[in-house]
């Protein structure tokens, strides 16, 4: 896999332009829930397809969605923490791309490169293991 360059990952934003938009994100998301007037049960709307096999009488294929299809931003990578601050919905390919740059990877990487940092984290990273590191689950410090 080439990595010198990543053109199609883009870096994360001047700071305070950044905070804003993930502000605004997270604002219009808690809007959707104080709006709300149901009582049925909500699930979210993503960009990926959930994996699993759709049950027939599912109540996730027909009930209100809250959207969180946006939230897929690198938002910080500090070099010197070797930390990377990303959305749910960046996958692990945009995230070792854009820290490839500064000579960092993730410690643990799921087996398919589609996989989304929130989906790791609710799936428990499918299973993704490291013999010092334990599960990739051991390797956030915060959701």
């Amino acid at each position: 896999m080439q990595m010198d360059s990543a053109p199609d990952v883009l870096l994360p934003e001047v700071p305070a332009r950044r905070d804003s938009r993930h502000e605004a994100k997270v604002e219009r998301i808690a809007r959707q829930l104080r709006q709300r007037k149901s009582t049925r049960p909500v699930s979210f709307k993503k960009k990926t397809p959930p994996h699993q096999v759709p049950k027939r009488y599912d109540q996730r294929r027909g009930d209100e969605k809250i959207d969180l299809s946006d939230l897929d931003q690198i938002l910080e990578i500090d070099p010197v923490a070797m930390t990377c601050t990303a959305e749910p919905a960046v996958t692990f390919e945009e995230v070792v791309r854009a820290t490839w740059r500064y000579g960092l990877v993730p410690i643990i990487i799921p087996e398919h490169k589609t996989i989304t940092l929130g989906g790791a984290v609710a799936g428990c990273s499918i299973e993704s293991m490291s013999f010092r590191n334990g599960a990739g689950g051991c390797t956030r410090t915060a959701c």
